[in-house]
Parts: structure tokens; sequence; C-alpha cells
């Protein structure tokens, strides 16, 4: 039978850069520990009717217990799913979208992609967890780590670091791969439905980042690579980077992603793709003369919206420009942002004739909770969908604290970004100054 392969096409902003000075391919190597990267807490989830021996329950004194399961590689969970027959095609293209890959990095055969983990209280109320790191599902020769007892509590930072083999099925071939993660026992801000997961409570955190390292003419430059979860796929909506000069340290406030390009010395290094395991990273160099033109901070040019409004109507910033822009990332559940509607209707209303245009930026939950408080406000401006769920705008324009405001010159180069009420009133004054 020929294998089906369902293919996700991706769209992605080519820019035209100046001179192109060398492409590199950088290998990545791996790092244990978290570096400068928070590292994502992912829920478990518990497997239904799955039993362990009673010579187990005996030897350990198990008062109760239960089976989880975490998967590293989603879409070969789900892809198995759909070849029984228990999911549809749509569910599994949803997940291989997210995961940006396709059938053809998936196996019809069994893979050891997930890994088992035993949670349980013993009857002398210590609570326990085992790792099934040689994947025979019954646990007798795991080694248990008890978190908590009557005489001892382990702190987060001490909890053992298990290193995970698991195959991947890559490039038509089924191969070994590592993984570092890190089991969190501790109750976090998530919270399952079922009480007894909440009660053996655990989660899994990721435990390493990836490292290239980037040479050009005599300066070293560190690249710290994480895709923000204890997953073996690495994707350019996922995938978070740091770039600094060698022994300088990683600064947070620079964080960049797939597409992103960064100003360093003389160079513009823009960052193309990483392969789907993150083992390797490409990245072109341009000279310092180029200008950006899909950046989100100040000083960089923006990048284009393509998009429709609430009302229906096309929305393209490139349709705007000659006219300064103010964009409004806003939600109808956020306090701040609404408080702020009255300043930006007074700056509509003063600029209306001046070359100037607001274009919200809603991100919310449904598309009629916009479009309703837009109405009922009497929102003038244009107003912009982008689902709280599974955001592309504010994911793109790294948005994390609302309101934030970006404001555009006619020639499209950012030239404020600011967030709060302090934020509009600095744009504020500055258009004053500049459309008098």
């Amino acid at each position: 039978m020929k294998k089906m392969i369902f293919t996700i096409v991706f769209f992605s902003t080519i820019f035209s850069y100046g001179q192109k000075i060398e492409t590199y391919k950088l290998k990545t190597t791996v790092i244990s520990g978290n570096g400068p990267f928070l590292g994502g807490l992912v829920p478990t989830l518990t497997i239904k009717g799955v039993e362990i021996s009673n010579d187990l329950i005996s030897k350990r004194n198990i008062k109760k217990y239960i089976v989880k399961q975490f998967n590293l590689q989603p879409p070969q969970y789900y892809y198995s799913k759909f070849l029984k027959g228990e999911i549809d095609r749509k569910v599994l293209m949803e997940v291989l979208n997210i995961f940006e890959t396709d059938t053809s990095n998936l196996s019809r055969n069994t893979v050891k992609q997930d890994v088992r983990i035993l949670v349980g209280e013993t009857f002398s109320g210590d609570k326990f967890y085992a790792i099934d790191l040689n994947h025979d599902q019954s646990f007798a020769e795991e080694h248990f780590i008890y978190y908590v007892t009557k005489n001892n509590f382990i702190k987060p930072d001490k909890i053992p670091e298990p290193k995970l083999t698991v195959e991947v099925y890559y490039k038509h071939k089924l191969i070994t791969k590592q993984i570092n993660i890190k089991p969190y026992p501790y109750k976090s801000a998530f919270k399952y439905r079922d009480s007894v997961d909440n009660y053996l409570y655990l989660m899994m955190k990721s435990n390493e980042y990836k490292k290239a390292t980037l040479l050009l003419e005599k300066n070293v430059y560190d690249i710290a690579i994480s895709n923000e979860s204890p997953s073996i796929y690495y994707t350019s909506k996922k995938t978070v980077i740091y770039i600094m000069e060698k022994g300088k340290g990683f600064d947070k406030k620079y964080q960049y992603r797939i597409g992103d390009s960064v100003y360093i010395n003389k160079y513009v290094i823009y960052i193309k793709e990483i392969d789907l395991l993150g083992d390797e990273l490409i990245v072109e160099v341009y000279n310092k003369n180029t200008e950006i033109i899909n950046g989100f901070r100040e000083n960089e040019q923006v990048l284009n919206i393509n998009t429709v409004s609430i009302d229906s109507v096309k929305v393209s910033l490139n349709d705007f420009r000659n006219r300064y822009i103010l964009i409004d990332f806003w939600g109808t559940w956020c306090g701040p942002c609404k408080e702020n509607i009255p300043l930006l209707r007074a700056m509509h209303k003063k600029f209306l004739n001046k070359e100037f245009v607001i274009i919200g930026i809603a991100s919310d939950k449904e598309l009629s909770l916009v479009r309703n408080y837009v109405n009922i406000e009497a929102i003038k401006w244009l107003n912009v969908f982008d689902s709280f769920e599974n955001p592309a705008i504010v994911k793109t324009f790294r948005v994390e604290i609302f309101p934030t405001y970006l404001l555009i010159d006619k020639n499209g180069k950012i030239v404020i970004r600011a967030e709060g009420k302090d934020g509009l009133l600095k744009i504020d004054k500055y258009l004053d100054k500049i459309l008098k």
C-alpha cells in the first residue's frame, strides 16, 4: 500500500535584504538545565484501567496510585490514534499543523515515543513517583522517588533529573534520542479536572536547552535555543532564542524567534530556520545597511499584516502607508485596556484629518464578544479579532502585556512601543508635536 502523506504548507514573510555575507548551518549541542529559559510545565495524562502487580503494591506498601503517561511526540501519538480510527483526519491535521510536520516523519509501527509514570501514596502517608525508564511498563525495576514523607520534603531544585531515551521516526528512519526532563510533583497554577489527579499531582518540565556558536570575524556569539516544553520537536512558533556575545551572558530582554532579525555590531543576523529535532539552526548574515522589515521593536520596520476586520473589511498595513498608524492590542477581558478607550477616542477625534489611523487588535475568546463591545462603546476605528486560544498577530508582535501600543510612522517604522496608560499618553504627546 502506498503511504499516505498529509502535507502542511506554511507561509512565512520573506523580506528584501541588502548584501548577504554568508549562510551558516550551525550544529547544536544539548545543555542540561534550563539556562536562560524558564522551562515550561506540561500536564501528564492519566491512563485509565492500568494496574500494577500485587507484589509491587505489597513491596512498596502502596495505598493508592495512578499510572500517568507523558507524550514527548504528540504528532506520533495522534497519528497512531488516527490509524486505529480513534480520531478523524481533521484532528490529526490540526496537530500536524501545530507541530509543523507531516506523516512522512511519522511511523505506522509502534514507536517508544512516550513514558509512563507511577504516582502514588503509601499507607504511611509518603508520596512517591517512579518513571518507567526502560519502557517495560512494570515499574518493578525502577527507582522510586519519595518526594514527601513525614520526615522529609524534597525541594523542587533537588528533584532527580532523569534522561529519557525515546524513539523518533525522522526522515524515513527510526532513530534514538535522549531528552532531559524534570518531574514536578508540586502544585502549580494548573489544575486537573479529576480530584485524584490533583491529589497525586504531577507535571513534567523541560530540563535542557540547545546551544550553538556563531563566529563572525574575531567575534564569537553564543546562541541558546529552547522549544519551551519537554518535547522532541522544535517549531518556528515555539522555538525561543537568545543571542549574546560570548562570555557576556544572555539578556532576557532580547528574546528572538525563527524569522526574526537581530542587529549585532556591524551585522544583521536573520534567524532563518531550525530543523524539526533542533539539531541544526540556519542563520543568514547581512551587512548592517540592511533594513529589518519584519520587526516588532522600536526603530525596526514593521511586518505587514494582511487580515480582515470584525466587520469583514480587508486590512493591510501597507494600505495605510503615508499615515501614522497606532496599533492597540487589547481585549474585552482587560480592565486597563477598556479604561484607555476614552483617551483613544479623543486621539481618534483629534487626529482624524491629520494622516492618522487606529487599528485595534482584539485578543479575545470569541469574535461575538468583541463585536458586541465595539458596538456598545461605539468604537469607530478598525478592529481585528485575534483568537486568545491561538493568537497569530499577538504572537508575531511578541505581545505579553495588555494593553500594548505600537506607533508606526509614515515609512512603516515603529517609532514607539509602549504599554499601559502612560505609554498611550507618551504616544499622544508625540503625535501632538508631529501632527500639528
